[in-house]
C-alpha cells in the first residue's frame, strides 16, 4: 500500500472509533479497552495522526 492509503485507514478507523462510542465495551475489544480505557480518545488520536500523516 502507498504511504496516503495507509494514512486514510488510520484516520477512517479513528473516524469510527469517534463516531462509534461503545466499541471497546464489547468482549472482542476487551483488551483493548484495558490498555486504553477510552475509545474517543484513541479515535481522534488516529483522526490526528492521519490527516498529519497525509499533510507531511
Amino acid at each position: 500500500m502507498t504511504e496516503w492509503m495507509l494514512a486514510m485507514v488510520t484516520a477512517i478507523w479513528g473516524a469510527v472509533l469517534v463516531i462509534n462510542p461503545n466499541i471497546f465495551d464489547q468482549p472482542a475489544w476487551s483488551g483493548l479497552r484495558a490498555i486504553f480505557r477510552d475509545e474517543a480518545v484513541v479515535g481522534w488520536i488516529m483522526v490526528g495522526l492521519g490527516f498529519l500523516w497525509i499533510g507531511g
